[in-house]
């Protein structure tokens, strides 16, 4: 999965600035996003699966 200019998810390492894994996937994520990019990801990859943007629910703690 690709933004404009560069992949969000890869399993190229190699393809991401600064990336995490995800556990047991043998993929990875780029973490160096800000808070508003993330969400934005996050909906875009719900979609793509069949999800809809509203399934997310973000939690936060005070």
């Amino acid at each position: 999965m690709a933004g404009r200019k560069r992949p969000f998810v890869s399993s190229d390492l190699a393809d991401l600035t600064t990336a995490g894994q995800i556990a047991s996937s043998g993929m990875w994520v780029e973490t160096n996003l800000s808070a508003e990019d993330t969400l934005k990801k996050c909906r875009k990859m719900l979609e793509v699966f069949g999800y809809s943007a509203s399934d997310l629910e973000v939690l936060t703690k005070q």
